[in-house]
């Protein structure tokens, strides 16, 4: 399973962006999932194994790729997130989001650790 996150620039000024974010998972209880987050620099299939740096303009968008295994292990379901925790890179705040995708795709319920891929340009 997968989904695809974006990051606006809200503020006056261009900014810049490099690297991972940083990930925490929550159920509807609020209790924090036992979730690792794993770093892979490129999807199989992609390009090189760089990570770039991306410049937004005031109202630019960049975004990145989260990925995670739905199989179940045994009888229980996976755990479905309800909010997530989101880093941005070299950020000490965190933006909390829903878990829920706007489009009606499948919630965000991995069944262990999920992967983030860097941050990159929208198209």
């Amino acid at each position: 399973m997968h989904a695809d996150f974006e990051f606006r620039n809200v503020g006056p000024r261009t900014c810049r962006v490099h690297g991972f974010v940083g990930l925490a998972l929550y159920d509807a209880s609020g209790a924090k999932m036992p979730t690792g987050v794993q770093r892979q620099a490129q999807e199989a299939g992609a390009g090189p194994n760089d990570i770039p740096t991306v410049t937004l303009a005031p109202g630019g968008v960049a975004g990145y790729h989260m990925s995670w295994g739905h199989i179940p292990s045994g009888p229980q379901p996976c755990p479905i997130a309800e909010r997530l925790h989101v880093t941005p890179p070299d950020e000490l705040d965190f933006v909390v989001v829903s878990a829920h995708p706007r489009d009606g795709n499948s919630p965000i319920d991995p069944c262990g650790d999920v992967t983030v891929y860097p941050i990159r340009p929208s198209p």
